[in-house]
This record gives C-alpha cells, sequence and structure tokens, in this order.
C-alpha cells in the first residue's frame, strides 16, 4: 500500500476509534450503574433509612450523610457518626478533637460545630490547633481564625502594638512548668513576620476557627473591656458560637440519587450507594429504573 494511502488509512481507523470512546464510556457507565449490589429480600434499608432520620436536642431530622444513636451506619457515611449527649446536643469526631454540633443545614451541606474542650473554656488541659479531614470537610468563606498564645512573658506582651489592646484581651492560663501564666488572643489576619517573631517566645499558640459573626461580637466586647472578663460576653462566648464547615462534596451525588427515587447510603464495600424501592435492590449512584435510562 502506497505510503499515502497508509497515512489516510491510518488517520481514519484513528478517528473512528476516538469517536467510539465516548459512546462506549457512556455505555460502560450505564451497564455499570445499573447492575445492583445488593440482592435483597427486602426493602427494609430502604425503609429503614427514609424513616430514621437524626434527632438530638435542637439538631432535627437529619438525613444522608449523617448517621448514629437509632440512624444505622448503613444510612450514612463513615466520619459522619453522630453521639447524642446527656445535655441534649449531638457530638461528631474529627480527627483527634470532639465538636459540638450546634446546627446542620442539610440545603446548603453546611455544619455549625464548636470545639468541645474549649466549650466553657479558655485555658484547655491540651494545646491543639483545630484541623479537619478535608477529605469529608472543608472550611466555610465565612470563618476567621482566632489565634490564641499561651505563656507569654510581659516583656514580650509589652513589644506588641498599641492597636491590638492587648491589656482587655490577656488572660490567666496556668501551664505546667511554665512561670509566665499570662496568655492573649489576637485575630491571625493581624500578624505580621515582625509580630510573629516577637511571639515566638510564648511557649504554646493555638488557632481557632470562629465565624465573622462571633469575632465581631468579640470586638465589641473588647472594646466595652468585656473581652475576657465577660464571660458570656467575651471570649468564651466568641468560641461557643463555633464556626461552619462545608460536607457538599460528599453529597453532591446524593442528588442523584434522591431524584432517581432512592435513599442515599453505604457500605463496607461501597462508599456511595443509593437504596431502590422497587426491586428491593441497591445500586451505585441512582436507581436505574429513573427517566434516566428511559431509552437506554
Amino acid at each position: 500500500m502506497p505510503m499515502l494511502l497508509l497515512d489516510e488509512f491510518r488517520q481514519m481507523v484513528t478517528k473512528l476509534f476516538q469517536s467510539f470512546i465516548p459512546t462506549f464510556s457512556f455505555f460502560f457507565f450505564s451497564v455499570f450503574i445499573a447492575i445492583p449490589i445488593c440482592f435483597c429480600d427486602d426493602n427494609q434499608q430502604y425503609e429503614e433509612c427514609r424513616s430514621s432520620l437524626y434527632d438530638c436536642g435542637e439538631v432535627k431530622g437529619i438525613g444522608y450523610p449523617f448517621w448514629g444513636d437509632a440512624r444505622p451506619q448503613f444510612c450514612g457515611l463513615q466520619g459522619f457518626e453522630l453521639k447524642c449527649q446527656a445535655g441534649g446536643y449531638p457530638l461528631i469526631h474529627i480527627g483527634s478533637l470532639d465538636f459540638r454540633v450546634l446546627n446542620i443545614s442539610l440545603s446548603t451541606y453546611t455544619m455549625t460545630i464548636a470545639r468541645m474542650d474549649f466549650w466553657n473554656e479558655t485555658c484547655p488541659k491540651q494545646f491543639n490547633s483545630t484541623t479537619l479531614n478535608y477529605t469529608l470537610f472543608d472550611y466555610s468563606g465565612t470563618n476567621r481564625n482566632l489565634t490564641l498564645f499561651y505563656g507569654c512573658s510581659v516583656e514580650v506582651l509589652s513589644q506588641l502594638p498599641e492597636s491590638w489592646n492587648i491589656t482587655k484581651k490577656n488572660f490567666t492560663c496556668e501551664i505546667e512548668d511554665n512561670d509566665n501564666s499570662t496568655a492573649f488572643y489576637v485575630e491571625e489576619a493581624l500578624l505580621g513576620l515582625d509580630n510573629r517573631s516577637i511571639l515566638e517566645t510564648c511557649d504554646i499558640n493555638v488557632t481557632l476557627p470562629v465565624s465573622i459573626a462571633a469575632l465581631e461580637e468579640l470586638s465589641k466586647a473588647d472594646r466595652a473591656g468585656e473581652g475576657v472578663s465577660g464571660g458570656e460576653g467575651g471570649l468564651e462566648k466568641a468560641l461557643n458560637m463555633g464556626f461552619d464547615v462545608n460536607y457538599g462534596a460528599v453529597s453532591n451525588w446524593c442528588m442523584h440519587c434522591n431524584g432517581s427515587g432512592g435513599i442515599c447510603g453505604s457500605s463496607s464495600t461501597y462508599p456511595y450507594i443509593c437504596f431502590c424501592p422497587d426491586d428491593n435492590k441497591s445500586y451505585p449512584l441512582l436507581c436505574p429504573k429513573s427517566g434516566y435510562f428511559h431509552g437506554i
């Protein structure tokens, strides 16, 4: 075969293969999503997840991805377990820390949480900055960081900008094996390189996210001289107001499952399962008898 004709033949085959890939991919996805994960004797899991929403205190009617207490684990996702406490509020464990759940917005995929070790407390037993499991959660844009410094000497405080009003923001916290019991807080956005180098002589610093609303309340308390001593009107109140985290990245797929008439869930094998009511089976992502598959 002449070289020119051979090149044309190769180009024709390549174009034919490229045009085939999207069709094959869609066909493969359609077949995959229509294969049931579980053949169940009844639709117990569908009914149980549909009816057993999570309730604890003021947090009510919570569905996927949350589970815990009377709501089975297969109705939620690993990492979203809620535990109702005796005080009538849910607790969630993220990383190495426990958080008090103040609110869950299912429409915006947002959860408001507060650190339990800093609940009504500014001098905890251990000093750990807040960290999240970023595969499940992310910080909301409605937060700002507040940094608490512990074990600072009087000399350090005297070198800080007067605009920080340290005299209204310092408090006492006894630290083991440390003679300096002075601590204070400042919004992280105010920290510059020069001030950071000064504050390196403080023994401990902890970064805590707070909501913008909490920071505004704290600023009012500072101006009134109640930043720390005011208790309910100051630092403790700001920390108790918590901060927002988003969990939409793991829940967006659930809209497709719900739209197909299913209920979202999971298993030890598949993290995303759609429990379907019609044929008593569960499928990945959505129920195959929905309108999405009509005409395939």
